[in-house]
């Protein structure tokens, strides 16, 4: 799937997502392989949304940036992980986009989202 839109926004098929089943810390894994068609200096991100709040910040976003040109496509793979408490019954998912003023088009494919609980309440 691919998006040219402004991070972060969904895709045709949205999520991965998951609802936290019970609150506690968890373990948030996410990632997958990412290409573009974009200028240099840009490229496709990724991040986790936690219930409303969007993936603004370093801890639970990856950005990865062109550096061969618009008709190179350029692959990456890659994972994160972090943690973060939960509530139970609070959506978490991925959310994507274009760099802004990539003039271009970010893809997403093979994407994962796993959670594992440290503690529970």
């Amino acid at each position: 799937q691919y998006t040219s839109t402004e991070f972060p926004t969904d895709l045709a098929t949205v999520g991965p997502s998951i609802t936290a089943p019970l609150t506690g810390k968890y373990e948030i894994r996410f990632g997958g392989h990412f290409y573009s068609e974009m200028n240099d200096g840009y490229g496709p991100k990724v991040g986790v949304k936690i219930g409303t709040t969007e993936p603004v910040d370093y801890e639970r976003s990856m950005v990865f940036t062109d550096t061969s040109g618009p008709a190179a496509h350029s692959h990456f793979d890659g994972f994160k992980s972090f943690r973060a408490d939960l509530n139970t019954g609070t959506l978490i998912k991925l959310r994507y986009g274009a760099s802004t003023g990539g003039n271009g088009v970010a893809y997403f494919l093979d994407r994962y989202l796993e959670i594992s609980p440290i503690y529970v309440q």
